[in-house]
């Protein structure tokens, strides 16, 4: 009956832990949604380039993870303010097919790049946070699954204050709303357009990072973050940012539960196919999600 116990706390306990990071993908997603009305198809390709300017700068470059991981960061926000200014906003007021096409092609250029930079091996990344588990009786938590967590969690939480507290929080959440609405009172579309850039793929990046330091090495493999974001961002809505953290937290549990009890049944690989199939099954009865928007069009 303990070992019972303390096996559903290790299982929920990991599920919560590397939800949460999945979160920070979704949240990406939903950023750039809310503000832009653009599902970007090339988030796991940034997510991947984030844990590999890690290995970059931590790896091959020699610095310590706690300066690398910023130099990464701040590679991040020069790449989405050049993504943005010199691709995405020529496409401003195109049909929404014509943007998908063009993050789809960006997330092939991304690869394209890693490929040649890296090439397609399994790359060690220094650990961020060590390997040591905490462990109360047979109860274990990995420590950087916990730090991991911990910033994420403190991530959402400047996140949610930004958006309340700062002046370029409420234009974000203004365009947001209406950006002709938006226009009328002063506020400049394209500046918190690209705002929202610069916060969705930070985003995006610290998730890569976390979950390459997770796993303890980068790969093209990482590049499924960006699948797994989407059952987690649809599940609580493509323009609901709280319900994106919800959704990662719901995939993380799934993953985990998934591949414990699921796999031997089904084979393994099962438990990354399942929260897909939970999507779909969402997506039948609630088409925006949880908490996301229902828009009614009257033609």
């Amino acid at each position: 009956m303990i070992q019972q116990l303390l096996l559903q706390l290790n299982l929920l306990s990991t599920g919560l832990l590397l939800g949460l990071m999945y979160s920070l993908a979704a949240m990406s997603l939903a950023i750039i949604f809310k503000t832009t009305k653009v599902v970007n198809f090339s988030q796991g390709m940034l997510a991947t380039l984030g844990a590999y300017l890690l290995l970059l700068y931590s790896g091959q470059l020699g610095l310590h993870p706690a300066i690398g991981a910023p130099l990464s960061l701040l590679s991040g926000v020069a790449l989405a303010l050049l993504i943005e200014r010199v691709i995405l906003r020529q496409f401003i007021g195109e049909p929404i097919l014509s943007l998908i096409i063009v993050t789809l092609s960006l997330a092939s250029l991304l690869r394209g790049i890693v490929m040649i930079g890296w090439g397609t091996n399994f790359f060690p990344v220094p650990r961020i946070f060590g390997t040591v588990a905490l462990r109360v009786e047979g109860f274990a938590i990995p420590f950087e699954y916990a730090v991991g967590a911990a910033i994420a969690v403190s991530y959402m939480v400047a996140l949610a204050l930004f958006y309340r507290k700062f002046v370029m929080g409420a234009a974000l959440r203004a365009v947001s709303e209406d950006h002709m609405a938006a226009t009328a009172m002063g506020i400049s579309v394209k500046t918190a357009q690209a705002f929202a850039w610069v916060l969705g793929i930070v985003s995006s990046m610290v998730g890569g990072m976390l979950l390459s330091s997770h796993i303890g090495g980068v790969g093209l493999s990482l590049e499924y973050l960006g699948v797994i974001a989407l059952p987690a961002v649809i599940l609580g809505g493509l323009d609901s940012i709280p319900g994106a953290v919800v959704g990662g937290i719901f995939v993380g549990l799934a993953e985990v539960y998934s591949t414990y009890y699921l796999d031997e049944v089904f084979g393994g690989g099962f438990s990354r196919v399942f929260p897909l199939i939970v999507m779909l099954l969402i997506m039948l009865v609630k088409p925006y999600g949880l908490w996301g928007t229902e828009r009614i069009e009257r033609v």
